[in-house]
């Protein structure tokens, strides 16, 4: 009796895996892009396809987030699971299932690796049009299970929206973000996020923006600073690519590094204009702020920026409003400096804003296959010194240990990680 207990435990246990398993689907004309070798980065290998002789379990359906720990291991949130590899590229383990409950995820969640090790889903659920509720699932360095939590009912974090007058997260608008879209928890409790509330204006959409900090004991306000992402036109709200971003990224040490484009400077000088942008690196625990300022060549809006965004019916309509955006985008000038920041522990890249970032056309791909390098600086944290301004050929997902790591379709159409290793130049060796 006891072993045909066991069979059909063993044959239910397949059979759930089987169910919740699903097999890549090649994409539909999309655009293959063979992995660039330069100056800066030379191409070492691809996994987690049927290509790359991945086992079917941990091959790539629709990957999102993308993290390395101290050890290599290249962790992946896929299809509402945690796929793990080996710095080889070889499988590991895989992290939780699609699901409700503890140790399950939505396939739209994403996660977020700190400095030691502790791994952080984040969730979210809507109470309304546009309320928003959030969960994280924590575990521990060795990927053991700690605890899922609706964290943004803690009664100190409801006492700091109050006392920001925030009287409930607010989904912002489908253009912009979520208030809530990356977490850190450095241990079982103590944990470091980000909070986006949106200001009311009569023309510029405008973000409060707060780095927060939260454990069993306390909590405090690391960042407060504002924001401008977009404009209304006449009939509604939109985001603008390159007019402003905030970047943040969790360093080793209780630290933070983060930058806001609002505090671009453009000062003329000798008929020409020399602009530079401001880097934050900042204690979670203290007051302390180091300011670091760094130059680069800011690109100028077109003379008719602004008119694109309302039509002859829309400038008929609210001619006020039209003069106030060609106005602001005249006394501005100037796009943001940074469009990301990424961290490989104590170093910092500072990808700016390429062309293809400046557009608002859907073909991304077109765009892609076009292959124009990113310009980035790499930042010594510890030291303040930046180390080199190299070309890199895309935005990777992820940079650790001297290797780089993105997402690409291959040649039959699914998705794969391809692994870069940096040349020791980029990190001023």
């Amino acid at each position: 009796m006891k072993r045909y207990v066991c069979i059909l435990i063993t044959t239910l246990l397949i059979t759930n895996c089987v169910a919740q398993y699903t097999p890549p689907v090649p994409e539909k004309g999309f655009t293959y892009i063979e992995p660039v070798n330069t100056e800066y980065v030379t191409y070492e290998k691809s996994f987690g396809s049927a290509k790359s002789g991945t086992k079917p379990e941990f091959q790539l359906i629709k990957p999102t987030s993308i993290a390395v720990n101290d050890t290599g291991d290249v962790l992946v949130f896929d299809d509402g699971r945690i796929k793990v590899f080996s710095q080889n590229g070889s499988e590991k383990r895989i992290v939780g299932s699609p699901g409700e409950g503890p140790g399950k995820f939505s396939r739209y969640d994403e996660f977020f690796l700190s400095p030691n090790g502790y791994l952080t889903v984040l969730s979210k659920s809507y109470g309304s049009i546009t309320s928003v509720y959030y969960f994280s699932t924590v575990f521990d360095p060795d990927y053991v299970y700690i605890n899922k939590s609706r964290f943004t009912d803690t009664p100190l974090f409801l006492k700091f929206l109050k006392s920001q007058n925030i009287t409930r997260l607010q989904y912002l608008s489908p253009n912009l973000k979520t208030p809530i879209d990356k977490i850190y928890y450095l241990n079982n409790t103590d944990r470091v996020l980000n909070v986006f509330s949106k200001l009311d204006e009569e023309y510029i959409t405008k973000n409060h923006i707060y780095i927060y900090n939260e454990n069993t004991q306390k909590n405090n306000i690391i960042v407060k600073t504002e924001l401008s992402i977009g404009i209304f036109t006449w009939r509604n709200e939109r985001t603008v690519p390159g007019l402003g971003k905030f970047c943040w990224e969790i360093l080793p040490d209780r630290k933070i590094v983060y930058i806001n484009t609002e505090e671009d400077k453009h000062q003329k000088s000798d008929l020409k204009v020399e602009s530079s942008y401001t880097i934050h690196i900042r204690s979670i625990d203290t007051d302390s702020d180091v300011k670091i300022i760094h130059p680069f060549t800011a690109t100028a809006f077109p003379d008719s920026m602004g008119a694109q965004y309302f039509d002859n019916t829309g400038r008929k309509s609210r001619p006020e409003r039209f003069k106030e955006v060609l106005e602001f985008f005249k006394n501005r000038k100037f796009y943001a400096s940074v469009s990301d920041v990424l961290v490989d522990g104590d170093y910092a890249f500072f990808y700016l804003f390429k062309k293809e970032d400046l557009t608002d056309k859907s073909d991304k791909e077109e765009l892609k296959a076009k292959n124009t390098p990113y310009t980035v600086d790499v930042l010594d944290t510890k030291t303040g010194k930046f180390l080199s301004s190299v070309q890199l050929p895309v935005k990777f997902k992820a940079i650790k240990n001297g290797y780089a790591y993105d997402v690409e379709l291959n040649m039959m159409g699914c998705n794969e990680i391809r692994k870069y290793c940096l040349n020791p130049a980029v990190y001023g060796k």
